[in-house]
């Protein structure tokens, strides 16, 4: 009887393995953006470009991540998990941009947000997904995942606050089908799930060029640094 439980543990290990992989793949999401109000006192950033309509992510197993924008190629961000640091890069340019995902800035000043995962299930083509939902002092977002799709190990992400993602993915455990972000009932941006492969990651997406830290911009946000690439 032993023999026969030993033997039926070797042949579930290999299935507990592939479940308890992370999503390696790339995921591309349709971007849409809507103006709530009057918006000529707003400065929209890169992320609320009405230019972009489809951002792919290239993902790692291991966490990391590259991020393009299908209208603007000469841009890109470089997520490199060991160093718990995004790099926004864009190809005219020789600034990159080093955001600490380590800080929520709203957590950072104070406005501790909630976080709740809502009862309804929500219908988008073959996905049926939960919603969990975050509240800051100045927005709200929603991450719709299906918790049959794109399973991730949360811990992997263990430090990755901006944006409470880890304490998101604590919770579903698998990547967002759509990400509906409302800033102070201005401006909403919604990412909804377009394709999706599974693939291997190529590292050689995380390479990058040679940097040194501006000094004269040390501190100047609490979350970000600047280089300039060395020639």
């Amino acid at each position: 009887m032993m023999k026969i439980n030993y033997l039926i543990i070797a042949l579930f290990l290999p299935l507990f393995n592939i479940f308890a992989q992370s999503f390696e793949g790339t995921l591309s999401y349709k971007i849409d953006v809507t103006i709530l109000n009057d918006s000529s006192h707003l400065t929209l950033n890169n992320e609320f470009s009405l230019n972009k309509d489809t951002i792919t992510y290239f993902c790692s197993a291991q966490g990391d991540y590259v991020s393009i924008c299908s209208n603007n190629s000469n841009f890109m961000d470089i997520f490199l998990n060991e160093k718990k640091k995004k790099y926004s890069l864009e190809n005219h340019s020789n600034i990159i941009t080093a955001l600490d995902v380590t800080i929520d800035l709203e957590e950072l000043y104070g406005f501790k947000p909630t976080i709740e995962l809502l009862d309804s299930i929500y219908v988008f083509g073959q996905f049926k997904c939960k919603a969990v939902q975050i509240k800051w002092e100045n927005g709200l977002f929603k991450y719709y995942f299906d918790n049959h799709y794109f399973q991730i190990d949360p811990e992997i992400y263990q430090d990755y606050n901006y944006d409470q993602w880890y304490n998101y993915l604590k919770i579903s455990k698998c990547l967002p089908i759509i990400i509906e972000k409302n800033y102070n009932d201005a401006v909403t941006v919604q990412y909804s799930l377009l394709l999706y492969t599974e693939d291997k990651f190529n590292n050689d997406f995380l390479l990058l060029p040679q940097i040194e830290e501006i000094d004269e911009l040390k501190g100047v946000f609490p979350n970000k640094e600047f280089y300039i690439v060395k020639e």
